[in-house]
């Protein structure tokens, strides 16, 4: 078993060790590995909420989603290319609201598992 601390230990240092300061050892290890995940967690949910700014104050979809709304006469050939259109853009709606809810959960379960 190698465990570090404070540099290298030989072999013959690590098997003089008694199991208390094994434990100690490699649970001083487990908590090290743990501040790693709290770490990469804090920086997922600071990306997310940048991105998240981002998206409020730039307003990027609601600036597609009003030059995708325009106005047509609902007569002749236009009625199947304007009912079409609607429903790709309310696809593209729904998906952005689901899509927002499963990252919504996936952090919440994320940060369930890695606070375990």
């Amino acid at each position: 078993m190698y465990i570090r601390c404070n540099g290298k230990k030989s072999g013959a240092q690590i098997a003089g060790m008694s199991q208390d300061e094994s434990m100690h050892k490699v649970l001083e290890l487990l908590v090290s590995r743990e501040r790693y995940g709290v770490i990469a967690l804090q920086a997922s949910m600071l990306i997310t909420m940048a991105v998240m700014i981002v998206l409020i104050e730039v307003r990027p979809l609601a600036r597609l989603i009003q030059k995708m709304s325009h106005s047509v006469f609902y007569w002749g050939d236009m009625v199947q290319i304007h009912d079409h259109f609607q429903k790709l853009v309310s696809k593209v709606r729904w998906g952005i609201v689901i899509a927002f809810i499963v990252s919504l959960i996936a952090s919440l379960v994320g940060g369930v598992i890695l606070s375990k």
